[in-house]
């Protein structure tokens, strides 16, 4: 277990669309026959010694890119991400886009090259596991006497299919495989994809409220970018049975929900209550497009100007009124009338001229380039076929181990490389030989935020061995938190570091100074939906007598759990600080 989770389970929001492109259980579902799976892999990428691939390099806009393809497509690619990033700022501005000290990775390849190399040692390794399988089964057959059971079993075997686009995540970074057929034309298909966008809008800090973020993936959902233009397709609403009866009937019954309980609500998981989020998905989608589209987009300010306000204080009906110069049951009224026509009708945005593309300047690829670049994504793809087919996640970790490790054996000892060594051991299990790479990436103040925070978690792990009845020392604290307030300033805020550093000083018996009990109080402000996070700030207040910072961080951690156990763990710190003198000044609560 690790130290920051001992306290207070943390709990993360989850992602409104998947951002893998498989789920773990899809592939294994119960009873299926081993012929009939299809399983979907991450591209192996493995080349012959005698023929490197002709990998080119650039920088631009915020990302970093392998490329093997042409430089012309290269080059049109990037033209089309720049003008699809700019237009985008149409219906989401970057101040509402999540944002990453660390350069995004793509890697742009062509299907042609390595490609049968590639598949040959994949299905070599799947048929030696295939005989180990048959094997196995043969013997169980013999000691069970299943004898048919045995030779249903045994007959074929998986099926693998290597995805030919994917995304995948860390925690401060993305990293983007294209591969490219000569038939592509490449900066005419490429487009953001649904997971993009939901990763900008998860990740940005602070937290925007669950009705813009549901209803901007809604309304980019029907959206097509054009050179000058965004054009919406008609809306949908919540079935097509629904929608349909919209169409049919021009005077239909259309029951929307009341506009305060669109901004209070939150997604909600639960199979019961599916129709319900499904009106309400569909109407925030349906509030966006009233918005952002119609009108000539007349109303897009107010409408960035109200979430903004929304990021300091609750959705009321008079803020609401302030910019929109309608009250709540109005803005019912308008949505139902606009309704019947939303998912007729199409509607076009007109933008401005968007600016030039930047200068586009490819290089050939050094071999450090390529063992950064192409090691991390190979290193991420490791947690994805972990979930997706464990069998043969070691080869992955083999490959990812290879890329890097080349040019780290010919002397290569640059302080980004050495970092990646470094995460690749914690993505393997293997901390202990994480920890020299992740020193060395640290001291060079290398930008990769999660660097930091993995570098105290091995600290922490440490210290928690040696501790005394849990309790830290002052300098064990200040090994600790030593890395992730270096890089406290790094985007995004990982609210998990954070809580690394609460976590230490609530295994103390000294008071948290100050400045840090400043900096994690802003940091709960920042992670609300983070209850680990806030009810670790909470006790330091506590401690420190502040009851009204307490007491607010622990009401808002209550109003959003759904663990009883944690929910009456937070009880049972509100009724301690009822028990004391309620004027917080001169009060030293005891330990």
């Amino acid at each position: 277990m690790n130290p920051s989770s001992r306290l207070f389970p943390l709990t993360f929001p989850a992602i409104a669309v998947a951002l893998l492109c498989l789920a773990p259980g899809s592939v294994f579902a119960q009873g299926e026959p081993m012929s009939d799976r299809v399983i979907e892999l991450p591209p192996l990428l493995v080349e012959e010694a005698a023929k490197p691939l002709p990998w080119r390099y650039v920088e631009f806009r915020g990302i970093e890119m392998l490329s093997v393809v042409s430089d012309s497509e290269t080059r049109a690619f990037l033209r089309r991400y720049h003008n699809q990033s700019e237009i985008l700022q149409w219906i989401l501005p970057l101040r509402f886009q999540g944002r990453s000290s660390v350069p995004d990775e793509y890697i742009l390849f062509n299907e042609n090259l390595s490609r049968a190399h590639s598949q040959e040692v994949m299905t070599t390794m799947m048929a030696s596991q295939r005989e180990a399988a048959r094997r196995k089964q043969a013997r169980d057959k013999v000691e069970s006497g299943d004898r048919e059971s045995g030779r249903e079993r045994a007959r074929g075997g998986a099926k693998i299919k290597f995805l030919p686009n994917l995304r995948l995540m860390d925690v401060d970074t993305t990293a983007v495989f294209v591969v490219v057929r000569d038939s592509d034309n490449l900066a005419a298909d490429f487009t953001f994809s649904m997971d993009r966008i939901a990763n900008l809008l998860a990740s940005r800090v602070p937290v925007l409220p669950s009705w813009f973020m549901a209803g901007m993936m809604g309304l980019y959902e029907r959206a097509n970018f054009g050179d000058d233009h965004i054009a919406f397709r008609p809306a949908v609403w919540t079935t097509p049975a629904e929608l349909a009866a919209l169409k049919d009937n021009t005077e239909p019954l259309r029951t929307l929900l009341p506009m305060a309980e669109l901004f209070a609500r939150r997604p909600r998981q639960g199979p019961s209550d599916a129709r319900s989020d499904r009106l309400w998905r569909a109407q925030c989608a349906l509030f966006l497009r009233w918005a952002i589209a119609e009108d000539k987009g007349s109303r897009r300010e107010e409408l960035w100007q109200f979430v903004d306000r929304l990021a300091n204080e609750p959705a009321t009906e008079a803020l609401f009124q302030s910019y929109f110069n309608v009250g709540y049951a109005d803005m019912r009224d308008i949505l139902s009338d606009y309704l019947p026509g939303a998912v007729e009708q199409p509607v076009t945005l007109r933008v401005a001229k968007v600016p030039k593309s930047p200068a586009i300047k490819l290089r050939d690829a050094t071999p450090l380039d390529v063992a950064r670049i192409r090691g991390d994504w190979e290193r991420l793809q490791i947690s994805f076929v972990r979930k997706a087919f464990p069998d043969v996640v070691d080869k992955y970790v083999e490959q990812a181990r290879k890329t890097l490790r080349k040019p780290y054996d010919q002397g290569e000892r640059d302080p980004r490389l050495l970092g990646l060594l470094g995460l690749l051991d914690c993505d393997s299990g293997d901390r202990a030989s994480a920890t020299p790479f992740l020193e060395a990436a640290v001291k060079a103040q290398v930008v990769r935020p999660r660097l930091y925070y993995e570098l105290s978690i091995n600290r922490y792990e440490s210290a928690a061995q040696s501790a005394a009845n849990g309790v830290l020392t002052r300098d064990q604290i200040d090994a600790i938190s030593a890395p992730i307030l270096a890089a406290w300033d790094l985007q995004p805020p990982n609210p998990a570091a954070c809580a690394v550093v609460a976590d230490v000083w609530n295994r103390t018996k000294e008071e948290a100074p100050a400045d840090i009990l400043a900096r994690l109080n802003r940091a709960a402000a920042l992670f609300p939906q983070v209850e680990g996070l806030v009810l670790r700030v909470a006790r330091l207040n506590l401690r420190r007598g502040d009851l009204d910072q307490a007491k607010k961080q622990l009401l808002q951690a209550l109003s959003r759990t759904s663990d009883p156990k944690l929910k009456k763990s937070i009880e049972t710190e509100l009724a301690r600080i009822s028990s004391l003198r309620p004027s917080a000044d001169s009060i030293t609560v005891p330990r």
